[in-house]
């Protein structure tokens, strides 16, 4: 990947000094690498989403594991559709929050992205959410029945990456717990819509 693409920041909402955890609470635990005592630290972190939440870090000072665990502490709401418009520059840069159970469409670049059981939601940019796209497709080029057909994909989003919209696209991201949210934008360039419940997650 161009070291230029590489560059370019992916989640500027955490800088925000508001946005600063407070520590509820510590315990020693045994690490369950090598039993070595380690230190469990609890915060509750206002984060700009929907509710705060609990975040959990451990480090083992003996071996170095790390553990960290991020819940929510209030339900989220109905599900939802978020539909973000990319036609300029600018639009890259609209900061989301993804939910844990939230996946992510590109329909006109054909990018679906669906959350695995480990996935803790997070925030980021649109370019952000490109460039995660890139750096997992790019090693599976050689490997694919047609990996010049990949690489036409991957320059369509390094365009992107460069803060080039070649094209207009939508990127979509559907909620079922309905807690994801367009933190920051220019400009109202995004819709917000209620699905009706049942939910089923799109494969």
């Amino acid at each position: 990947m161009d070291k230029k693409l590489r560059g370019r920041p992916r989640c500027s909402a955490l800088e925000d000094t508001v946005y600063k955890p407070r520590k509820v609470g510590e315990e020693v635990v045994k690490c369950p690498v090598c039993g070595a005592d380690a230190r469990l630290e609890l915060y509750i972190h206002n984060a700009p989403i929907p509710g705060p939440v609990l975040i959990m870090t451990m480090r083992c000072p003996r071996c170095g594991y790390k553990f960290r665990d991020v819940s929510f502490i209030e339900e989220g709401g109905r599900p939802l559709r978020i539909r973000i418009r990319v036609e300029e520059p600018d639009d890259l840069n609209t900061i989301v929050f993804r939910g844990p159970r939230a996946s992510i469409r590109v329909p006109e670049l054909g990018i679906e992205i669906t959350p695995g059981p480990a996935h803790q939601g997070d925030i980021t940019t649109v370019d952000g959410i490109l460039a995660l796209v890139h750096d997992h497709v790019e090693p599976l080029c050689s490997s694919l029945e047609d990996p010049e057909g990949c690489r036409g994909f991957l320059r369509r989003v390094e365009s992107f990456l460069k803060g080039v919209v070649a094209e207009p696209i939508t990127v979509e991201i559907v909620d079922p717990e309905g807690i994801s949210t367009v933190y920051r934008s220019k400009k109202r360039n995004y819709v917000v819509e209620p699905l009706e419940e049942p939910f089923t997650q799109p494969r």
